[in-house]
């Protein structure tokens, strides 16, 4: 029985042999799934959903195991880029963080009127009402007052809620020769039952108009129904 050592030749084809086995695992995970988009790669999770997703396909056809992720995108690859990405559905555009279009359509409510004549209202009026059903809301309203008389002129606007103070108001002042202010109002109410949102204004003096007045409503999120 020989029982020589091995030579020294042996020895080195030996850990040649055991590094290359060591070595191709990473260097097959290294690559994943384009050669040239190593784990380091600063862009490789984009990359790799890209993929993933079929947006891309690779740049070298008709192999494709590279990315070519430093060539400048021609329009001709960007549109192929985005025809994938809608047939795939790989977005839904149709819902916000669960909710549906139909839904997220409904927690949104608005009104408006293009002109109102408050000429002489000495007293607050109702310019525009908005119904609300009971949820937590973020209400938002806006007034024009529009003068067209020839010497200035102001209004007090108020957007009334359930819980807010209805002796806080806005004060526009407009000057003559058909000049325009407005006043904006911005609140978060919730109430349990329907409930009424009014704007209301009354006249300073001096052939005053409210125009394009609006209130929009959105029901805050965790509040929908069920």
């Amino acid at each position: 029985m020989n029982t020589r050592p091995p030579t020294k030749l042996t020895t080195v084809a030996l850990t040649a042999i055991i590094a290359v086995l060591l070595a191709a695992p990473t260097a097959v995970w290294a690559a994943h799934q384009f050669t040239d988009v190593p784990n380091s790669h600063t862009f490789h999770n984009a990359i790799d959903w890209m993929k993933t997703n079929n947006i891309t396909v690779g740049c070298n056809p008709p192999s494709n195991t590279q990315y070519c992720p430093d060539d400048n995108v021609t329009r001709g690859q960007m549109a192929a880029f985005m025809k994938r990405l809608a047939e795939n559905q790989v977005v839904d555009a149709g819902t916000l963080q669960g909710v549906e279009v139909g839904d997220l359509a409904n927690t949104v409510y608005t009104t408006s009127v293009a002109s109102w004549d408050i000429a002489g209202v000495a007293d607050f009026l109702p310019v525009l009402t908005l119904s609300l059903r009971g949820g937590d809301w973020l209400i938002m309203a806006k007034a024009w007052h529009f003068n067209t008389g020839s010497t200035d002129g102001w209004a007090d606007c108020r957007l009334v809620s359930p819980n807010a103070e209805d002796n806080t108001w806005v004060d526009v002042a407009a000057a003559d020769n058909n000049d325009q202010a407005a006043a904006s109002f911005l609140l978060v109410d919730a109430f349990e039952d329907t409930s009424t949102i009014e704007l209301q204004c009354r006249d300073g003096g001096h052939s005053v108009q409210i125009r394009d007045a609006v209130i929009t409503a959105f029901k805050l999120h965790g509040s929908f129904e069920q």
